[in-house]
């Protein structure tokens, strides 16, 4: 259980190892990190799951957040399988995956798997599974989609889809 945000400032690997951590984990700008096998919870609305501005790979860990289980401000990450969801404790507009910070801060997400659960139904009931912001991209191959009032996905960004299932149409 952690009291403050993990910050990882230097290349790391981190494998849970089936356990779970309780909080948040950022990485920073030009860090190359990889997170796998386990499980996040963050109670902290004030923050997310994980926080990224590196080259982050996740492999198989599941997130549940009361804001964005994962937001990839800026960097490179890749998604292998897991699960990231929205447990909002607020009604603020949340998102599984929030992509982007803005034209000025670019990320590129490629999921190959796993899946993402926006907050429809519950107390926030606005956003949805996954968001990009203007000039970063998001290259969906595989994976489960759902949990948006309106759209499952939203972007003013990049989405290319060559995979995956949506409980709305993507195309809208």
């Amino acid at each position: 259980t952690l009291t403050e945000p993990l910050e990882i400032i230097a290349n790391a690997t981190i494998n849970l190892g089936g356990k779970t951590l309780t909080g948040s984990v950022t990485v920073a700008d030009g860090v190359q990190a990889t997170i796998s096998n386990g499980k996040i919870i963050n109670v902290d609305n004030s923050v997310s799951g994980i926080t990224s501005n590196g080259d982050l790979t996740i492999n198989n860990v599941e997130i549940e957040s009361a804001r964005h289980a994962l937001r990839i401000e800026s960097g490179k990450v890749i998604i292998n399988g897991g699960t990231y969801k929205v447990v909002p404790v607020s009604k603020s507009t949340l998102y599984a995956l929030n992509v982007g910070d803005g034209a000025s801060s670019v990320a590129n997400v490629v999921i190959k798997g796993g899946t993402f659960i926006g907050p429809k139904g519950t107390m926030a009931d606005s956003g949805g599974a996954l968001t990009v912001k203007v000039g970063s991209s998001v290259k969906i191959e595989g994976g489960d989609f759902s949990g948006g009032k309106s759209n499952t996905l939203s972007s003013n960004g990049t989405i290319t889809i060559s995979g995956g299932s949506f409980d709305q149409d993507p195309t809208t």
